[in-house]
């Protein structure tokens, strides 16, 4: 089983970066190249998670729409921290493309999405299931 360690950087302009080491099982130490090589672990020693609040928005109880911030993480294309810095606002940039694809995918299989007419409906609730 492997395990990891967060660690938490913040740059100069508040971006935020989160480092994550694997570190042995049981004594929670941080595992070198030549441990992760020696344990024959596929994994990469460290990964590097983004850190950006986005603002989300929803009905609460009253019927009220509310923006609240939360709080996302996404993985960089990244081998370093130093390099994670570097490209930070690019990974950012990517991710964000990644999002709005998505939402635009969404949006378009709401529009393709057919509902049966009156006689189909009929005949949909008139089948009975059978046990």
């Amino acid at each position: 089983m492997n395990i990891r360690k967060s660690t938490v950087f913040v740059g100069p302009n508040g971006e935020r970066v989160e480092q994550i080491t694997l570190c042995d099982n049981i004594s929670g130490q941080f595992l070198t190249e030549q441990d992760r090589i020696d344990r024959k672990i596929d994994e990469p020693l460290n990964e590097f998670l983004a850190v950006i609040s986005m603002l989300n928005d929803f009905i609460n109880s009253q019927g009220e729409v509310s923006v609240v911030p939360i709080e996302v993480r996404f993985k960089m294309d990244v081998k370093t921290l130093e390099e994670s810095f570097e490209k930070f606002y690019s990974e950012v940039d990517k991710f964000q493309e990644i999002i709005n694809k998505g939402y635009n995918e969404s949006k378009k299989k709401k529009e393709e999405i057919i509902l049966p007419n009156s006689l189909e409906t009929m005949a949909i609730n008139s089948q009975r299931i059978k046990t």
